[in-house]
């Protein structure tokens, strides 16, 4: 599970397992991970992670992973802390 760009991290670092440690992956599951582009690319660097996931998300190596990909967007509405009661 990772959050952001953890959860990017969580999807490259499927390239460097091998078979064995691959067996042991069923599913990444990542919270506002931004999946498509960097919100923010500024340098060569972010399109260069963007590719290595693209491939690791197009690759049938990995075709057993599943990937749950929860998001928010600028249509969500934030919840006033004087409504909420813990």
């Amino acid at each position: 599970m990772g959050h952001s760009m953890g959860g990017l991290l969580g999807v490259n670092v499927l390239k460097f397992l091998n078979e064995e440690q691959l067996k042991r992956v069923s599913m990444i599951i990542t919270l506002n991970s931004p999946m498509v582009s960097h919100p923010l690319p500024l340098q060569i660097e972010f399109i260069n992670i963007y590719e290595d996931i693209h491939q690791v998300l197009t690759n049938k190596k990995y075709i057993n992973i599943k990937l749950i990909s929860f998001s928010s967007g600028s249509h969500d509405l934030l919840v006033h802390e004087n409504l909420v009661d813990l």
